[in-house]
């Protein structure tokens, strides 16, 4: 790796870069365009009609807000660290080139793998009896391609088809690091927050998984394209 900014600094530009896109993901995952109200339909209980959503529809909506949020994040870990590689080489081309590719393949990764593991994730709620295996099977792979994807965005950034196959293999590996992580860290400070479902009931805790991934994530990617420091001394 061979970026104008020195090392240093260059890892700061991705751990930002990281953090920001889990920061903005969630910001936008709190919003109606993610987590629209649960479709309502016409009832009559004894006598009286009113509107109200049904149980069913509650389950498919969060399963829905779930894999929209998982898009999001893949896009904003993909634009973020495609950003933070360009720039790094003080190369807006690249820059552009490396976000809009990152952004893309994070967005649909993030959410064909949430989509995908949604079903597995609902069998295995009712049939295993440690919460963390179903939780780990939903979170597990989306969080893995989006962090995929911002390595890629990195690679492409940096240039290079060497760096490109590890930052993308680190970014993934980062990432599914950072889910377990957040998967015991998140019961622990959010013992009621219900941290095992696909998106958990309290915003902060919310908030902690995009964070703890895309730290991890970026860190991945980041170690694996870094040169490694020679011993002092030595010439």
């Amino acid at each position: 790796m061979s970026p104008s900014s020195p090392p240093r600094r260059f890892g700061r530009w991705v751990l930002a870069a990281g953090l920001a896109a889990g920061l903005a993901s969630w910001l936008v995952g709190e919003t109606p365009l993610v987590r629209p109200p649960a479709p309502e339909m016409e009832m009559t209980v004894m006598g009286r009609t009113f509107q109200s959503s049904t149980p069913q529809g509650r389950l498919d909506a969060a399963d829905a807000d779930a894999a929209r949020f998982q898009g999001i994040f893949g896009a904003t870990l993909g634009l973020m660290l495609g950003l933070a590689g360009g720039l790094s080489r003080r190369s807006p081309r690249a820059a552009a080139v490396s976000a809009l590719v990152g952004a893309a393949v994070g967005a649909l990764c993030g959410l064909a793998a949430a989509r995908g593991s949604l079903p597995l994730y609902r069998r295995l709620q009712y049939t295993v009896s440690n919460d963390l295996i179903a939780s780990l099977a939903m979170h597990g792979p989306p969080f893995a391609l989006a962090g995929a994807a911002g390595g890629l965005a990195l690679g492409i950034a940096l240039g290079g088809r060497s760096l490109l196959v590890r930052s993308t293999l680190g970014g993934a590996l980062g990432a599914l690091i950072g889910a377990v992580v957040f998967e015991f860290l998140g019961a622990l400070v959010f013992p009621t927050s219900e941290t095992g479902q696909p998106l958990a009931a309290s915003a902060p805790a919310r908030l902690l998984a995009p964070l703890i991934v895309a730290a991890f994530a970026s860190l991945g990617a980041l170690g694996a394209v870094a040169p490694p420091r020679r011993p002092s001394g030595l010439g």
